[in-house]
């Protein structure tokens, strides 16, 4: 596919985004606006330099690319979005030190034309309502928690303590409101509702968890095996160790996608008390000496290996095939 496509390197923003296309030998950038008119601007520049149709690479930044890599979809240009962790160890692989954004698009290109990552599915328009409908009930549970915590933080005049306490009450209703509708999306959906149904089978994913996780993971079929989505989760173990001298103490690689990481904190809470599967887990490690925060950093691990054996597999939760050896902890 290569053979057809020129290659386009995107370093995203959250209002702009620097672009690098190679078409043939040469090489061009420009700077776009992250907006339809900055997208559009960007298809009468690859036509104005000939580009025909590119292949293009831009890291995953969440919400800030994803408009842009719908955009180029549509257009019939084949994206791929790669975690940035990739990028960052190729820059230091080619040492790599000057660091701009022209720069920064120019070795995401050089990334794609070498190692040609996967190519980026877009969701379904039932999976884009549902992405939204889960990052509107987060926004709304975020102000809902800073507007507690200022009715905590000390006494206020009863006017401001009356405003407060109406602003809660609005935000808790509009997060019933939005849970229902999340709940009505799904049962309009059989393909979601199932894939939403075999999360929560787990002991310790609920509703919200379990639509979260599908809204970081649209497609689990982009992941072989459970260890390269505990790597993309940021939870792998980082190990610190070099002959004899050099024995650095082990923690999680935090290279990945932080919103899905601190998703599985709470979860993996109720599960220690809950699942079964990670409360035997959680003896092992307790019968090793391993502290606790190692003890819910396993547990969220495990989570996510639960998660992409229902998924993969098709199948309910079963305790008794998750105790199995062979998945590991």
């Amino acid at each position: 596919m290569s053979d057809t496509y020129s290659f386009l390197g995107i370093d995203i923003a959250k209002a702009t985004f620097e672009a690098v296309l190679q078409v043939g030998p040469r090489q061009n950038s420009r700077g776009f606006d992250n907006d339809p008119a900055g997208f559009r601007a960007l298809s009468r520049w690859l036509d104005k330099n000939g580009a025909g149709r590119v292949w293009a690479v831009q890291e995953a930044t969440g919400r800030y690319g994803e408009a842009l890599a719908h955009y180029l979809s549509q257009q019939g240009h084949a994206v791929s979005v790669v975690n940035p962790a990739r990028i960052k160890a190729y820059g230091a692989s080619k040492l790599r030190r000057a660091k701009t954004d022209r720069l920064d698009a120019a070795l995401i290109l050089d990334f794609g034309r070498t190692q040609r990552p996967a190519l980026w599915t877009p969701p379904t328009a039932e999976q884009q309502e549902l992405c939204a409908l889960v990052r509107r009930v987060a926004d709304v549970q975020h102000m809902h928690q800073q507007e507690r915590n200022r009715l905590t933080a000390g006494s206020h005049p009863p006017i401001v303590q009356a405003s407060l306490q109406a602003i809660l009450a609005v935000l808790e209703a509009q997060i019933v409101a939005l849970q229902k509708a999340i709940e009505a999306h799904l049962q309009a959906h059989p393909a979601l509702r199932h894939t939403c149904q075999l999360l929560r089978s787990i002991p310790g994913i609920g509703l919200l968890t379990a639509v979260r996780l599908m809204v970081e993971l649209p497609n689990i079929h982009a992941f072989d095996n459970p260890r390269q989505l505990v790597a993309h989760a940021g939870l792998a173990p980082s190990v610190c160790q070099s002959g004899t001298s050099v024995y650095g103490r082990g923690h999680t690689s935090r290279k990945g996608n932080a919103v899905l990481r601190a998703q599985l904190y709470m979860p993996a809470l109720v599960a220690l008390r809950h699942n079964p599967v990670i409360q035997a887990m959680q003896q092992r490690l307790q019968r090793a000496g391993k502290p606790k925060m190692v003890i819910v950093v396993a547990a969220m691990r495990k989570l996510l290996h639960l998660a992409f054996g229902v998924l993969k597999s098709g199948r309910p939760f079963d305790p008794a095939f998750a105790l199995s050896p062979a998945l590991g902890t």
